[in-house]
């Protein structure tokens, strides 16, 4: 293997001149991008066959360790790289100016500026210019005052803050956040090929990186893999005191406790399945995360029960909501029934809406709106 680092636009430009047969990059290809290579004979850029998810990948908001904060809103964190918020007295901390590091890559910086700001190009106010991931954290190891965004497997001794959005909803920078794809900062790691791949360990290798088998591989890189994690959940945890207050009438209510309960019957699988507004078709990851997770409910004892449990947003009335994040879970149910076929003939698989409660983001936009038209994976507790 001829392996050269590069950055995604590289990938996408060596795939369309054909001196490369498989790229990576760290965003999505683009329609001007994927025309051009259908021209140019490479095939269908964004089938399955040729664009591959094989990892996912956070941007940390990291500070010195001697900083006593420990969490940021997400206006506050605009406010900081807008620099209207310029010391950290002004966010309960120390009076201590504060440094903003901004970095060079323009991938890296879209990811953050789409997050914080609502668009990728956002103008970003630094102190500190780094050329890399690695040079960003070291400058916040070496200066009491910086903050800055490195991608999750350049994070070191620096302490990660945990973002909270406008309405109140916290989350943590940890792998499992990740993988549901509710931390805000997050985004997927993309392979491609061309159609015309004529070199057998090239397919091979394609083969290998979209597999269980690159796991380890991809921990090992610091990055975060597609494998399946469990947590538990509980009643008491934040999550649940938030659905015990949700509801406006006694059906809300009735609903927001039926959830609760299951809480302490039920641990949560990583798999989690979205939707387009309106819509009961599942996104390209969902797909491709269905045999994930047939493979690892083939492996768990006779009489597991899984519960796909179907959300919505909140555009539209509650009921229509409600059954529309049913039948969401109904078809992720199905979904998985196709193909894992008798391997799973041992396991019960449920079906739960619970419709617009326990939104796991914002619906003031688009982009929480769709973390919110999900489908989690839930499992009996052993």
């Amino acid at each position: 293997y001829l392996v050269r680092s590069g950055t995604s636009d590289d990938a996408f430009t060596s795939l369309l001149d054909n001196s490369i047969q498989v790229g990576m990059s760290s965003r999505r290809i683009r329609p001007d991008e994927a025309r051009a290579l259908k021209a140019a004979g490479a095939g269908n850029m964004i089938d399955p066959s040729q664009e591959h998810i094989v990892a996912v990948d956070s941007l940390v908001v990291v500070v010195n360790p001697s900083n006593p904060i420990q969490d940021v809103s997400m206006e506050n964190l605009a406010r900081i790289y807008a620099g209207d918020i310029t010391n950290w007295s002004e966010l309960g901390g120390p009076d201590l100016a504060i440094e903003p590091v901004v970095q060079t890559d323009a991938g890296t910086n879209a990811v953050f500026s789409t997050g914080v700001f609502g668009a990728e190009d956002a103008a970003l106010n630094g102190a500190y210019e780094a050329t890399d991931n690695v040079n960003a954290a070291l400058y916040v190891d070496d200066n009491p005052g910086a903050i800055a965004y490195v991608g999750f497997a350049f994070k070191r001794g620096q302490k990660p803050l945990s973002l909270v959005s406008e309405c109140g909803i916290g989350t943590t920078p940890d792998a499992f956040s990740v993988k549901t794809e509710e931390y805000a900062l997050f985004r997927r790691l993309y392979m491609y090929n061309r159609a015309d791949i004529d070199n057998a360990l090239s397919a091979d290798f394609v083969d290998f990186a979209t597999s269980d088998a690159a796991s380890n591989v991809i921990l090992q890189s610091g990055f975060i893999d597609l494998g399946i994690e469990r947590v538990v959940q509980a009643a008491n945890s934040d999550r649940g005191q938030r659905v015990q207050s949700a509801g406006t009438d006694s059906f809300e209510v009735a609903l927001s406790t039926d959830m609760v309960e299951m809480l302490n019957t039920h641990d949560r699988l990583s798999s989690t399945f979205r939707f387009r507004t309106g819509s009961t078709n599942l996104d390209p990851r969902g797909k491709l995360d269905l045999e994930r997770l047939a493979n690892y409910l083939a492996d768990q004892p006779a009489g597991t029960e899984v519960t796909f449990v179907g959300f919505a947003d909140n555009v539209g009335a509650f009921e229509p909501n409600l059954t529309l994040s049913e039948g969401r879970a109904e078809q992720v149910r199905d979904a998985l029934m196709d193909i894992a076929g008798a391997r799973l003939d041992g396991i019960t698989l449920n079906i739960q809406g619970f419709g617009e409660i326990s939104p796991a983001a914002c619906n003031t936009n688009e982009s929480g709106r769709l973390i919110n038209r999900r489908v989690e994976t839930w499992i009996s507790k052993s």
